[in-house]
């Protein structure tokens, strides 16, 4: 009876996830001209619509991040204060690190605010601790032995407005003043009560913007302040810096040539670097990299892989960074430059070159080009490759398309279909796959997510360029090599045909030269700035930066800076 249960549940699952799929995920078979985003689908030619360039979605005022945190707490009080907030702040919890989240905090626990705490009076007891460091933060004179009370005055016009991010309204002065001057502890021990009490107000936990309400009712006009601590932690995660604080107190930042000058100067900052840097590393999947210490030895072929994880993952930062910041490259020198920064002799043979010694960098091999065929996302722990993992990430991270999650039962039966271990030493990885996935409810999703695993097959576990796959049992013993098969036809759409490839060389080829790319791009970029999803009201943001990163000749950087130099910076939707 249990089994004639299990078998009609799984009739009936069939049944409708076939009617589900059949209606709702079409997708599968047309990743390339059509990227899907919710129920909003995205053509070859038109990738955004706007209407209105000081629209945007809906936002909320947010608690900094634990990197933000962690910055602003460095940028404020240097490398040594953050050291000595080390122990408490390392209870907070860390970032999801997944702008498609969209799980940023509004509210704070009650052992968050005890942390928050920790933190705040551990660093004012550091700063007060020490008379450079008073001086530092509050001025020379408050490192003598009777501060008068106008000392305070210096704090409350000048650090403190870095601390909360704006001048202080009469009331806060009002309070400070009282604080300092009229409670009975020490002169020092006021300082730190003062100081604590700024590090834990919401002014500096959380990204305020309360603005000005329009007639409508529905969107706020910034204030210069919150327009200069928008800026600061879509592009830097960290505080606005004395600079853009100035732009905002003389206004110029609400000016379009200020807003430009500060943006290009954001981007060009080593935290602004770091954030663009670490956004074209996640959208690239290159963000990562597999331990392949447990590959066996007739496949990595004397290859070193001691540091070769960590060597593979600053050689791509390094390539991002020169293509980006040194040649002031475009999309399309990002996906196609043949340039290799690797110094660890273990890369260099995977990239087909000797090691650098130098900064100069190398050539890697003939068919390998750009961030998208960089090691890191290719390797594995095993000998077959993983092509579903490899279609399934490249689709939805790289083309922005969605693959529907398949239900449980969906992946033991897929997982069932399998060839036997004396099968699979006869058969290539690709051959292998194709049997495991060739029922037509799987094939629903993986006619799209097979061929493109397919043409990442002349990349082997490694992410080194082969053209015979050698076939090892589970024990990793060497049984024989095969010819790797990567020409496959990649589905375009509904009635838009397939797009022949030779191989991932090919593919790559192909995407550096089309708006598919560009268009994914440029919707990571808004994810990993705003840490949120991308609505139709942000479709301004997204068409300004688009228009820039499908264009052959304009940098890169330039895209990026049109996403924060729209009108829509100034407003807060409601």
């Amino acid at each position: 009876m249990n089994n004639q249960l299990k078998n009609t549940r799984r009739v009936a699952q069939f049944i409708l996830t076939s009617t589900i799929v059949l209606m709702t995920f079409n997708n599968c078979s047309q990743p390339l001209h059509t990227l899907k985003d919710s129920s909003r689908e995205l053509s070859q030619d038109i990738a955004f619509k706007c209407s209105d360039q000081q629209n945007s979605s809906k936002t909320t005022n947010y608690i900094l991040s634990k990197t933000q945190y962690q910055n602003t707490l460095e940028d404020l009080f240097g490398a040594g204060g953050l050291s000595a907030v080390a122990v408490p702040l390392s209870a907070l919890a860390g970032d999801s690190n997944n702008a498609d989240d969209n799980k940023r905090l509004t509210t704070i626990s009650s052992s968050q605010a005890i942390s928050y705490y920790d933190i705040a009076s551990t660093l004012a007891t550091y700063i007060v601790a020490n008379n450079t460091r008073i001086t530092n933060v509050f001025g020379s004179c408050a490192a003598g032995a009777s501060p008068s009370a106008s000392c305070i005055d210096g704090y409350l016009n000048g650090f403190a407005q870095r601390i909360l991010r704006r001048p202080l309204t009469v009331s806060e002065i009002s309070f400070a003043k009282n604080q300092i001057m009229m409670t009975s502890g020490t002169y020092k021990e006021n300082l730190k009560a003062l100081l604590t009490y700024h590090l834990i107000s919401p002014a500096f936990l959380w990204t305020l913007e309360q603005g000005t309400l329009n007639s409508s009712g529905a969107r706020l006009a910034l204030t210069p302040y919150e327009v200069a601590t928008r800026l600061a932690y879509l592009i830097t995660d960290s505080t606005p810096d004395p600079t853009l604080l100035a732009a905002a107190a003389d206004t110029t930042i609400l000016t379009p040539p200020g807003l430009q000058q500060q943006v290009q100067r954001l981007i060009q900052s080593p935290r602004g670097k770091t954030k663009i840097i670490n956004s074209l590393l996640r959208w690239s999947l290159s963000d990562q990299a597999n331990d392949v210490t447990s590959l066996p030895a007739p496949l990595l072929n004397g290859v070193s892989t001691s540091g070769l994880q960590a060597a593979m993952l600053a050689e791509v930062r390094t390539f991002v960074d020169h293509i980006l910041y040194t040649q002031n490259g475009t999309l399309q020198d990002l996906l196609t430059s043949k340039l290799s920064f690797a110094s660890h002799p273990g890369l260099a043979s995977i990239y087909g070159h000797t090691p650098i010694t130098g900064v100069d960098p190398a050539t890697v091999s003939e068919r390998r080009q750009g961030l998208l065929m960089k090691a890191p996302f290719y390797t594995w722990s095993t000998p077959r490759t993983n092509i579903i993992m490899r279609g399934v990430q490249f689709q939805k991270r790289v083309l922005c398309n969605e693959i529907p999650l398949p239900n449980v039962d969906l992946v033991d039966d897929r997982d069932a279909h399998v060839l036997t271990d004396a099968e699979l030493l006869m058969v290539t990885n690709r051959a292998a796959i194709t049997y495991q996935t060739d029922t037509p409810l799987c094939m629903s999703c993986h006619s799209t997510i097979n061929p493109t695993g397919f043409a990442f097959e002349n990349l082997d576990s490694l992410g080194r360029i082969r053209s015979q796959e050698m076939i090892f049992d589970k024990s990793n013993n060497f049984a024989q090599s095969l010819p790797v098969h990567t020409s496959t036809a990649i589905p375009l759409g509904i009635n838009q045909g397939d797009l022949p490839v030779a191989d991932s060389y090919d593919f790559i080829t192909n995407l550096a030269n089309s708006p598919r790319a560009a268009a994914c791009v440029t919707r990571n970029f808004y994810r990993a700035f705003y840490e949120k999803k991308e609505t139709p009201e942000d479709d301004c943001q997204l068409q300004n930066s688009f228009d820039i990163t499908k264009e052959s000749q304009r940098p890169l950087l330039e895209s990026i800076e049109k996403i924060f130099t729209s009108t829509a910076i100034y407003y807060k939707e409601i």
